[in-house]
């Protein structure tokens, strides 16, 4: 939606909120204790862990970044991808799911054949 007439849109002064950059803070430690957990070096879920650890210190460097829209699209498209991969990381690694069934559940690989 735009802004209403005679007003400009106001733009955040930052691409992250300080709620968004605590936020990744705090999950990039519980993922560290996380990949400590002996079910941790299943062959594969490195990938999954590399990608969050990715897109969470992305949002942590651009604490301090100003907003530019096309970046901040950018970030808000990682945190659909990063809520899958979390649950997937925790539903292997914390309840014993098998990678293979975890990354089947996977939006992009919904309906698609074995």
């Amino acid at each position: 939606m735009g802004a209403a007439p005679g007003k400009e849109e106001i733009l955040p002064e930052t691409l992250v909120s300080n709620k968004e950059v605590s936020d990744a803070k705090g999950k990039i430690a519980c993922l560290e204790k996380l990949i400590e957990h002996e079910k941790a070096d299943i062959e594969g879920l490195e990938y999954y862990i590399d990608e969050l650890f990715d897109d969470l210190s992305k949002i942590v460097s651009s604490e301090h970044d100003p907003y530019i829209m096309m970046r901040r699209r950018e970030i808000d498209r990682s945190y659909h991808r990063q809520r899958h991969f979390e649950n997937l990381v925790i539903n292997v690694i914390l309840r014993g799911e098998r990678l293979e069934t975890a990354v089947a559940k996977l939006p992009q690989n919904k309906g698609k054949s074995k």
